[in-house]
């Protein structure tokens, strides 16, 4: 899970389960976060995921990070210019499993996710980064 200052608001990625625990499995949520703590918008992804990071780009979207669930472990990163607009999509499925798991941008606006994909049957530590 992370939180991150995105202009006047928090950004915070991570999941949500529904109740019971045991018979759900967690869904990657992103939630925008006023200054009194009161949760102003929520998205909730509809396939089984989970975020690990989120950060705010130089034009004020919010650019959050994770894994889901398909055919193989999928990275997830995307970003949103505010809460009721469409996700802009930063990773598409590759073959075998692949994870973002976390999200930082800097002062300029460049964008970077730590994370693994798989090749030749192992496991690679990654760096991608992105910019607006």
């Amino acid at each position: 899970m992370s939180l991150a200052f995105c202009g006047e608001r928090l950004i915070g990625s991570g999941w949500t389960q529904r109740t019971p625990i045991n018979t759900s499995k967690r869904q990657q949520l992103t939630r925008w976060i006023e200054f009194d703590g009161t949760s102003t918008h929520r998205i909730a992804e509809s396939t089984p995921s989970e975020g690990f990071g989120a950060a705010c780009d130089r034009e004020g979207k919010a650019v959050v990070a994770g894994k889901r669930q398909s055919i193989d472990l999928d990275a997830q990163v995307f970003a949103f210019m505010d809460a009721e607009g469409p996700r802009i999509p930063y990773t598409f499925h590759v073959e075998g499993d692949d994870a973002a798991l976390g999200m930082a941008c800097d002062v300029r606006g460049f964008c970077a996710w730590p994370g693994y994909r798989t090749a030749d049957d192992h496991s690679v530590g990654i760096v991608q980064i992105h910019h607006p």
